[in-house]
């Protein structure tokens, strides 16, 4: 359902307070999302990111990488590394354990 005009506070209006506003923005700021319809797929990942991904603290996925335990990683420069989709989605696939 797209706003109206009659719902849309125009910007630079000043409310109460000297602060403009702009209620049912239909334009959203902000960073890229992670997922979804225009995210590239294979795109690599950050460390958090990836950490988000596997449902694990962001402390303990890196853990698992020191001690070799977590998912393959590219070293993208001296300083930080990556995940590609596809190797988080094999090293979760491997982890999966049948029920009894």
């Amino acid at each position: 359902m797209a706003p109206s005009d009659d719902n849309l506070i125009k910007a630079g209006t000043p409310t109460s307070t000297g602060a403009p506003i702009i209620t049912n923005n239909p334009i959203k700021s902000g960073p890229a999302p992670i997922a979804g319809p225009t995210a590239p797929v294979n795109r690599v990942r950050t460390e958090p990111e990836a950490a988000e991904f596997c449902g694990l603290s962001l402390q303990h996925f890196r853990r698992m990488r020191r001690n070799g335990q977590g998912p393959p990683f590219v070293q993208l420069t001296e300083r930080r590394i990556g995940y590609r989709p596809a190797d988080l989605d094999r090293w979760l696939a491997a982890r999966v354990v049948e029920a009894a």
